[in-house]
């Protein structure tokens, strides 16, 4: 006979919880992104925009973001293969059966 399991509520409240205070940050992100400056300091910060802008979208991609963009990709590039290629290069003798 098997034995019955309970349920765990408490896991269950809980990962909810958890749930909750990972999708607030996700959640104020966004909506604060859509939002005129102007309604920042003025209303709730969770509340939805009384106005949709994308104009803060805008101002990123006029004030030369690609650029930015660019520059941190080839940083990213160079510190990967700074941080990768000694360990090819000493993985090579084993590689060619000298080690």
């Amino acid at each position: 006979m098997r034995k019955r399991e309970t349920p765990n509520v408490l896991g269950g409240i809980l990962g909810f919880a958890w749930l909750i205070v990972i999708l607030v940050p996700i959640y104020y992100a966004i909506v604060t992104s859509v939002r005129p400056r102007e309604d920042y300091f003025t209303s709730n910060p969770l509340s939805l925009p009384t106005e949709f802008t994308l104009q803060p979208f805008r101002d990123v991609l006029e004030n030369d973001f690609l650029r930015y963009f660019l520059n941190s990709t080839i940083v990213t590039l160079v510190d990967g293969a700074h941080r990768f290629s000694p360990e090819l290069l000493g993985e090579l003798p084993r590689v060619a059966g000298l080690g």
